[in-house]
């Protein structure tokens, strides 16, 4: 495949060759749009977003809240610190659920972030707590050492109290390290994967190796996990048989997002984007690497978790409140479809066309449709796997 780029005011203008049948050609290409120079902050442990705050767990030194209104210039708003280690955070509105080794469950209101203020709390010392995650009036808060997970009620932010039943690993699952709540229950932990299909009991393990894991996603029967040295994709279409489909060789791998079959990993030098779309050899198509890595530079703390939104990824440092903000664009070709994939104005119509001579005169219209949020994705389905020229622009 060969592309070729120029940019005349809002409109691109791409060229694409063939390909082979069933073959996909994807292009990332990812450009820092904020950056956040790293202060006195702890390592980075969590994160959450909630337009327009983004919230860091920051470990020893408690909540970071950074103000990304502005995504071209993130600002730290604020700080929380009530003791304890803050491990993950998950934010609904202007509460943040917080995480915390040694005290439990901590519920805060920042919606003044120079000045947060606890609601409500739940656990206790004996509580090693390393993730969270909330869906409707439950907090699911994961105990690292006891392998357990608490339901806890926070219907009422100032008196949580326990929800039922509390779930423990099975046989094979080590500390766990997280939580993933999406129609199934997904734990991360030290020897794999520890899940239910079904929220009622964690039946299902995924061990393979005695590698820890930090981070899942998953997409129907298919999890991604992110862990120490490469990421898996497992079939999990029989919960009593996990089958491992293939190990991609990486970094610590301590983010992972699945998004429209692309896999966005995090890792200690920036992030990769893989096309998973053949699960057996999920191939690299685009990365960013953190200034500064390896070279003695400032950034040499490294990256470590991640959220990405519509076509803008938000990647953590790995200490001190440090943040980058980086925005994607993909050109996408395969069995006679092209797609572009472009950050958008929410609510704003576009427009996608074509021909195929750079030199006739007019543009033929192939696809439009109105961005629903801040990112757009036109197809041609009718390419063809000939040469033609794409532009996408705004309508009035």
């Amino acid at each position: 495949m060969k592309a070729i780029t120029a940019v005349v005011a809002a409109i691109t203008i791409l060229a694409f060759g063939k390909t082979l049948a069933g073959q996909r050609s994807a292009n990332f290409r990812l450009t820092v749009k904020g950056h956040l120079v790293p202060g006195d902050g702890g390592s980075s442990a969590g994160i959450a977003l909630s337009f327009p705050y983004l919230c860091v767990a920051g470990q020893e030194k408690g909540l970071g809240i950074i103000d990304v209104s502005n995504p071209s210039k993130p600002t730290l708003a604020g700080t929380f610190n009530k003791g304890g280690w803050t491990r993950d955070v998950d934010l609904v509105g202007n509460l943040a659920y917080t995480a915390v080794s040694g005290q439990g469950l901590q519920i805060v209101d920042i919606a003044n972030p120079a000045s947060p203020v606890l609601l409500g709390s739940y656990g206790g010392p004996s509580y090693d707590s390393t993730g969270v995650q909330v869906v409707g009036q439950t907090a699911y808060l994961v105990n690292a050492n006891g392998q357990a997970l608490i339901p806890v009620d926070v219907s009422n932010a100032a008196k949580p109290v326990t929800g039922y039943p509390v779930l423990y690993g099975p046989n094979g699952s080590g500390n766990f390290n997280g939580i993933l709540v999406q129609g199934g229950i997904y734990i991360p932990n030290d020897t794999g994967l520890a899940f239910s299909i079904t929220p009622s009991l964690l039946t299902g393990v995924y061990w393979v190796d005695s590698l820890p894991s930090y981070d899942v996603a998953v997409n129907g029967s298919m999890a991604y996990l992110g862990r120490a040295g490469r990421w898996d994709i497992i079939d999990l279409s029989n919960p009593s048989q996990p089958r491992n489909v293939s190990k991609v060789p990486s970094g610590n791998v301590y983010s992972i997002h699945y998004v429209d079959d692309f896999v966005f990993t995090s890792h200690g030098g920036g992030l990769q984007v893989f096309d998973s779309s053949n699960p057996q050899r999920p191939r690299m198509v685009g990365q960013f690497v953190a200034p500064g890595i390896g070279q003695g530079g400032p950034s040499t703390r490294g990256t470590v978790k991640m959220i990405v939104r519509d076509n803008l990824i938000y990647l953590a440092e790995a200490s001190c409140w440090g943040l980058w903000v980086l925005e994607f664009s993909a050109e996408i070709f395969q069995d006679g479809a092209f797609a572009l994939w472009r950050p958008a104005e929410q609510g704003k119509r576009y427009i996608l066309e074509s021909k195929n001579n750079v030199n006739d005169c007019c543009w033929t219209t192939v696809a439009t449709n109105t961005a629903q949020t801040e990112s757009i994705k036109l197809t041609d389905s009718s390419a063809n796997g000939s040469q033609r020229f794409y532009r996408m622009s705004t309508l009035p």
